[in-house]
């Protein structure tokens, strides 16, 4: 069990692991809990209005400076009522990170069990898509909001869940990272929580169309052909289509619709370009074609996270939506390759 302590918003200290106990949407932060690494999180904490925080001492820090803090900052639990208690050796830091370690897997092994029962909801959604829309569509927006609730726990956690992958699930796992990465970067830039449910479920559905095309299309290890190229392509086309036939929002379905099209007017299948495309597309756009550089059909042709980002905002930042490009890399892109 976690050794948790409540603190008052004044106590709060950078290095400390904060917890917060509101709903995923109720918050600016893109995790749930984290460490507290800068003085304009301190701050945003602080403005919650809260008037306990939890903090987990063992996932913290150890109490020593962090870049740039002055010692007088260092981290500080308060202590508890006085009591007599026998003298105790405080933990050393090889002891703090064993205890890190080990909360660390407790929560990896469940946020495991919980990314494989969103990878299964998210197998029937789309399952059962046209012959029980409705059912999906409020099976996809429970989804959404179960995700936001168990999944974007820690950054931590996500590194190692983004990397997961089930080869009899493939499809399914890369729509599930499609809209957690969706939501997490959404949040980062700040939409509203309705845009926020709208990014979430095109997320889940934006390769919708690609049930409709042949499996030696969709299977196929090598490199496609001109032609089955085109043919790829449809697939945005006939999602946007079957979204619309079977009741999803508008938003929704252009969505699906343009989440290959390219700033720069190199996408498809419309060639659009600038403000012609959609906010909700233009994350969904990152978040996949990052996913595909993580998690590519061919395992080979893998990069890691830190690859992934770097050659996006090396090469194809045209691409992208700029601010949102920047807010991904500073979400993601402070993890090390591997």
């Amino acid at each position: 069990m976690e050794d948790t302590v409540y603190v008052e918003p004044a106590q709060l200290a950078l290095g400390m692991f904060v917890i917060l106990d509101l709903s995923w949407l109720q918050h600016p932060f893109s995790f749930s809990s984290f460490v507290i690494q800068s003085e304009e999180q301190l701050a945003t904490l602080r403005s919650l209005g809260l008037e306990k925080l939890r903090i987990d001492p063992a996932r913290g820090l150890a109490p020593r400076a962090m870049p740039g803090q002055p010692a007088s900052q260092l981290p500080v639990v308060p202590d508890a009522a006085p009591v007599v208690v026998p003298v105790v050796v405080p933990p050393t830091e090889k002891d703090i990170r064993i205890e890190h370690s080990r909360a660390l897997r407790r929560n990896i092994a469940n946020a495991e069990k919980q990314a494989a029962k969103a990878v299964r909801l998210v197998r029937q959604a789309t399952g059962k898509f046209s012959a029980e829309p409705g059912k999906a569509i409020a099976q996809a927006n429970d989804l959404v909001a179960g995700v936001a609730e168990s999944l974007l726990d820690n950054s931590e956690m996500m590194v190692h869940l983004l990397g997961d992958k089930d080869p009899d699930g493939e499809v399914y796992h890369h729509s599930l990272n499609v809209a957690v990465l969706a939501l997490i970067l959404g949040k980062a830039v700040g939409v509203d929580a309705e845009t926020l449910r709208t990014i979430g479920v095109a997320a889940i559905f934006h390769d919708l169309g690609m049930a409709q095309l042949p499996s030696t299309l969709r299977l196929k290890g090598e490199a496609l052909t001109p032609a089955e190229e085109r043919l790829l392509h449809d697939h945005c086309e006939i999602g946007a289509r079957l979204a619309l036939r079977h009741g999803l929002p508008k938003a929704v379905a252009v969505a699906i619709l343009q989440h290959h099209e390219h700033l720069d007017g190199s996408g498809y299948p419309n060639q659009l370009a600038g403000e012609q495309i959609g906010q909700v597309a233009r994350v969904i756009a990152i978040v996949n074609h990052y996913d595909h550089l993580c998690n590519p059909g061919n395992a080979v042709a893998a990069t890691t996270p830190y690859e992934a980002l770097s050659t996006m905002f090396a090469t194809r930042r045209n691409w992208f939506d700029a601010a949102m490009l920047a807010k991904l890399v500073r979400v993601l892109g402070v993890y090390p390759p591997g």
